[in-house]
């Protein structure tokens, strides 16, 4: 009654390559669940944001526009506003003789906001 059982090499590197081959499978259906949950969500994230989206963009032809119109405004608005400091400045540029206080101060503001809409009008111009 005592018969001997023999495992061979082959025999025990079969079992070890089974066990190996269902180690791998068990990883990769969890891989896969994982992934299909990942691309529900990501469904789910694309539903929920696809009226959002596609809102914004059918006001971008009207953002566009009114920014358009806006910056010309500005262009306009800073090339008169450059004339009348042209003007201004001449006007206190002349006063500059006179050593007092509220002339210099007055002379300054001037020659910076002169400076300003200066700096302001060369970034809208179209040359």
């Amino acid at each position: 009654m005592n018969t001997p059982i023999t495992i061979t090499l082959y025999d025990l590197l079969i079992a070890l390559l089974i066990i190996a081959g269902i180690s791998v499978m068990v990883l990769l259906i969890i891989c896969l669940i994982r992934i299909i949950k990942m691309l529900g969500k990501f469904n789910d994230f694309i539903d929920k944001t696809s009226k959002p989206v596609s809102d914004s963009i059918a006001f971008l032809p009207e953002i566009v526009e009114n920014v358009s119109i806006t910056s010309k405004n500005v262009a306009e608005i800073t090339e008169s506003a450059g004339a009348l400091v042209d003007g201004v400045g001449d006007v206190f540029g002349s006063s500059d003789s006179n050593d007092g206080s509220i002339f210099s101060k007055i002379s300054f503001i001037t020659n910076l906001v002169q400076s300003v809409v200066t700096v302001i009008k060369n970034l809208f111009s179209k040359d």
